[in-house]
């Protein structure tokens, strides 16, 4: 993993990551994985809007070679992704201050294969190349 972060200023900041993966199997040989992601924060120190952006570009030889990152989420969540086959991922975080003790947290999250027709398995196949998620949390401060 190698990662460089660079502020433009105290309120925007790009980090920019590689991720390898080198796996071995007596058996099967090698197998490798990478991933290139980007990453942009936006937070106004007085601002009520706070965003970021993020990409992946992610390929690996299959499910053992995997990349594995951290994507930012909504507070009080942990996204630690891994992603595997050949494909991107892109996500978005937006918090907006309504007023001083209310809060509003919108998380999109879209990752799409080009590998692949369908993604998972049995209750949980999703009959298409890209699957998108949605998280949402609204805080009251008393």
């Amino acid at each position: 993993k190698m990662q460089w972060v660079h502020s433009f200023s105290t309120h925007l900041s790009l980090q920019s990551q590689l991720n390898f993966t080198h796996r071995f199997f007596p058996d099967d040989g090698f197998e490798l994985g990478e991933s290139i992601s980007e990453s942009l924060s936006c937070n106004p120190s007085k601002g009520r809007l706070q965003g970021s952006v993020s990409f992946s570009l992610f390929h690996t030889d299959s499910y053992a070679a995997s990349v594995s990152t951290y994507e930012k989420g909504l507070p009080y969540s942990f996204n630690f992704l891994t992603m595997y086959g050949y494909g991107t991922r892109c996500s978005s975080v937006v918090r907006y201050d309504l007023t001083d003790g209310l809060r509003i947290s919108v998380k999109f999250g879209s990752t799409l294969y080009f590998d692949r027709d369908e993604i998972g398995s049995s209750q949980q196949l999703i009959d298409s190349r890209h699957k998108e998620d949605v998280s949402l949390m609204l805080r009251m401060k008393f």
